[in-house]
């Protein structure tokens, strides 16, 4: 395992605190744990599991998965082929607006499809420029923008949505956002509704409002931590 100094510059907007690599150990695992920032994983190699509440995700070189404050969630080298990831830890106020431009707002992984030995070369350059003696805090967040490049979604085209289309995409939204202070007015202005439109809708198809499905989500996720054993790969 390689891992590098924390950067102690301030800066509210975006901050890199820390970025290491991890070469795993056939079915070595990792937590499960609770971050207080966001960390982007970067797979190099090999295979593994990331699992975030109820969810588990198979995972292969390419893939790019993103865990976020206050979540738990668990990690999980391949038995055959061990997985080796990059990863970098960042915080701050301007973040959460920034992903609200990617495909990590509806889901925490990503794959890269086109132009891998190019998005590696940015992720090998932030590993360095962060290794070395006076890190620039602008430099590595250059690297780091280029590592969301890719993710960032296309703006949505006025094709027809059915009411079920909308409550699902909502309900996608809160569910890997519901750590956050979720606004539900950020709900409809990521799927492309008015708040008022999207509050009918979940009172005809869920029978309860966006609000109430948003704290009903996060007492299952409360539950479901003091159960710690669903975190464990079984």
């Amino acid at each position: 395992m390689k891992r590098y100094r924390r950067n102690t510059m301030e800066n509210d907007g975006l901050m890199i605190y820390f970025c290491g690599e991890e070469e795993n150990e056939p079915g070595q695992a990792a937590g499960p744990a609770i971050k207080p920032h966001y960390i982007l994983h970067i797979v190099l190699s090999g295979k593994g599991i990331f699992q975030k509440g109820s969810e588990i995700y198979h995972l292969k070189e390419g893939d790019v998965f993103l865990a976020c404050p206050e979540e738990m969630v668990y990690l999980e080298a391949d038995e055959y082929e061990p997985w080796n990831y990059a990863w970098t830890a960042f915080f701050g106020k301007k973040v959460r607006k920034m992903l609200l431009t990617t495909h990590l707002a509806k889901t925490p992984v990503y794959t890269i499809e086109e132009g891998w030995e190019e998005y590696k070369g940015h992720v090998l350059g932030l590993l360095e420029k962060f290794r070395g003696e006076k890190p620039c805090q602008l430099s590595m967040i250059g690297e780091l923008l280029c590592l969301f490049g890719p993710m960032v979604r296309e703006k949505r085209h006025n094709t027809a949505v059915t009411k079920e289309q909308y409550v699902g995409l909502a309900k996608e939204y809160m569910r890997n956002n519901y750590s956050y202070d979720v606004r539900i007015h950020e709900v409809a202005d990521y799927i492309g509704i008015d708040r008022s439109y999207l509050y009918r809708l979940f009172m005809e198809l869920e029978g309860m409002s966006p609000r109430q499905y948003l704290v009903q989500y996060r007492l299952e996720m409360a539950r479901a931590m003091l159960e710690i054993g669903k975190y464990r790969i079984r």
